[in-house]
């Protein structure tokens, strides 16, 4: 796996691919770009298995794990950490959207996993966008630390009970992605 995303425009790439892996099942297009070079490698370098499956079996585990409609996992800060959704967190996460400019479309749930990691692209490329600004790095710093830091336990479940090794894999590469963010303080508060 890799040790370190130095490059803040890296950093936005690997936001956006975990971003679409969490929110939606694999489809036909995705799977082949996945399975093509240089994303193939890409992923490999990253320490994620490439999916061998087909989309069919892909689409199945996902909801297995995160759709149900038993025994499922769902991706939603408020189901983790409140037992319940639409909570304040997904008030928050709103708030933070609104603030940064970050459409939500309206099937989405605000505070799930995906939807997170992608508002978290925005904010680190309006802080590459803005160089001088702090206003944006202090936002995604407040964003990251109030809404990132909370999947661990998510993550955990869906390596254990994960039947696609793809999805074990992108659990891993996610927990491993955003401590390493936490870690160079990229988004801490200062």
């Amino acid at each position: 796996m890799v040790d370190t995303i130095s490059d803040s425009r890296a950093s936005v790439e690997v936001y956006r691919l975990l971003s679409r892996l969490w929110l939606r099942e694999i489809d036909a297009d995705l799977l082949s770009r996945l399975q093509s070079e240089p994303m193939r490698s890409a992923l490999s370098e990253l320490g994620m298995e490439v999916p061998a499956s087909t989309v069919d079996e892909l689409g199945i585990e996902y909801c297995r794990l995160f759709v149900g409609p038993r025994d499922h996992m769902p991706p939603v800060q408020s189901v983790w950490l409140r037992s319940e959704l639409d909570t304040e967190l997904t008030t928050s996460v709103r708030h933070y959207a609104e603030l940064l400019g970050y459409g939500l479309y309206p099937q989405d749930m605000p505070d799930h996993l995906g939807v997170q990691l992608g508002l978290m692209a925005h904010a680190i490329s309006l802080v590459e966008e803005n160089p001088g600004t702090q206003e944006y790095q202090e936002i995604a710093s407040d964003f990251f630390r109030r809404h990132l830091t909370w999947p661990t336990d998510l993550l955990q479940a869906v390596q254990k009970r994960s039947d696609a090794s793809f999805y074990a894999s992108l659990a891993a590469i996610t927990q491993q992605f955003l401590k390493l963010e936490q870690v160079n303080s990229k988004h801490d508060a200062r």
